[in-house]
């Protein structure tokens, strides 16, 4: 989500943050390149927040096939219905 958008620091930056976590901010959305930041075990990202439109771009793109998604604990979405297939 948009750095702006107030839904993405206190439901979920401000949280991990204070737990001790780390967030990765991109400038944008690239689907390769965010779902080779999925795929890289030395992260090990495991909370991922955005909105449909960025799961859509990422679930069509060749890389989502051999993507590891086995460390996420919560994927979160909002902002516009989400489509039972994307689900």
């Amino acid at each position: 989500m948009p750095l702006l958008h107030i839904g993405s620091f206190i439901a979920f930056t401000f949280p991990i943050l204070y737990v001790g976590g780390t967030t990765i901010i991109q400038r944008g959305i690239e689907p390769g390149e965010t779902l080779g930041l999925i795929d890289d075990a030395a992260l090990g990202i495991s909370h991922f927040l955005g909105v449909p439109a960025i799961f859509n771009a990422m679930n069509e793109h060749p890389r989502c096939a051999t993507t590891d998604f086995s460390r996420f604990r919560i994927a979160v979405t909002g902002a516009e219905t989400v489509p039972v297939p994307l689900v």
